[in-house]
């Protein structure tokens, strides 16, 4: 058994280290959230932009293993209230870190292009979420208990994407998130996101 653990533990520091490599990109997410009250659903919009690294910790023949780390930033401003009745006339801001785990297969087209397909969870924390009215001074908090913003969410997605000579990765795909991020669920409220987004990459 311990020269069978041993061999297995080998054989995976010998993949990884065969064939780790970190990608350093950025990108543009366009996140749609939809807010739904009391059976009125308003899809919004918010221009995303990303930045952050991947690392591909094991390869066993085309297929990788992928996490990253990225910080992203969000924000709209709303002209006019979001719901009949509601007040929200001003900018709202958004901070997270999005921790990406995917598993991808890969075709070599070439020698200098790979295309591959991937998917995988994405791990959503929010750092900082704020919404400034028109005319005040002070931005609110919307994760404190007065509006029940949750720090989190899982978005489930994969995507496409073509590596150029080893160097330059291109990719676009979709997320979807699976959680309620409405924690108060008054007047049986629910706040749900997702959308597609594109990057570009180096790779090391």
């Amino acid at each position: 058994m311990r020269k069978l653990l041993l061999s297995l533990t080998l054989a995976l520091a010998f993949a990884s280290s065969a064939s780790a490599q970190l990608s350093i990109g950025l990108g543009y997410t366009g996140d749609n959230k939809t807010w739904s009250i009391i059976g009125e659903n308003v899809k919004t919009n918010f221009n995303e932009f990303y930045v952050g690294a991947d690392y591909t910790v094991c390869h066993f023949g085309p297929i990788d293993f992928t996490p990253g780390l990225y910080l992203s930033f969000l924000g709209k401003t709303y002209k006019e209230p979001l719901f009949a009745g509601f007040s929200w006339v001003g900018k709202f801001s958004e901070i997270n870190i999005n921790i990406p785990v995917n598993f991808s297969y890969g075709i070599d087209f070439s020698d200098s292009v790979r295309g591959f397909i991937y998917a995988g969870p994405t791990f959503l924390v929010g750092l900082s979420s704020q919404f400034k009215s028109t005319g005040e001074k002070k931005s609110s908090n919307i994760y404190s208990k007065q509006y029940g913003y949750s720090r989190f969410n899982i978005l489930l997605g994969g995507g496409i994407g073509v590596d150029f000579a080893e160097k330059l990765r291109v990719s676009v795909g979709y997320n979807a998130g699976v959680i309620n991020r409405d924690l108060n669920k008054t007047l049986n409220g629910k706040i749900t996101e997702g959308g597609f987004h594109a990057g570009i990459a180096y790779l090391f």
